[in-house]
């Protein structure tokens, strides 16, 4: 439909959490340069439908921001799916980053 087609040619896409999984066949048809995600925190279970949503976006695009004023107070695995959607070539695996970090 016309929805699609409107996030096809966009130059700009604001897309809130609470679509992005409904979403996520249409934007993942279509390469970012620029992903910001604001309040981050909320990718922090890696296995939820927005995380398998948001994550491909943030590692496809050619720059991918991550924004949070929440502190991970002394959990630091909160920060294992953003940090690996950001950098996949240091973060390569959750049960390695879980035990130098717990």
């Amino acid at each position: 439909g016309s929805e699609a087609h409107t996030i096809n040619v966009a130059k700009i896409a604001v897309v809130p959490y609470s679509l992005v999984g409904k979403m996520s066949e249409r934007l993942s048809k279509k390469s970012y340069q620029v992903v910001v995600c604001d309040e981050s925190h909320f990718l922090k279970d890696g296995k939820s439908q927005r995380s398998q949503a948001v994550v491909p976006l943030l590692k496809a695009a050619k720059r991918a921001i991550c924004l949070t004023g929440t502190p991970a107070l002394s959990r630091p695995i909160e920060l294992y799916s953003q940090l690996e959607a950001l950098r996949p070539n240091v973060f390569t695996k959750h049960k390695d980053f879980a035990e130098r970090y717990r």
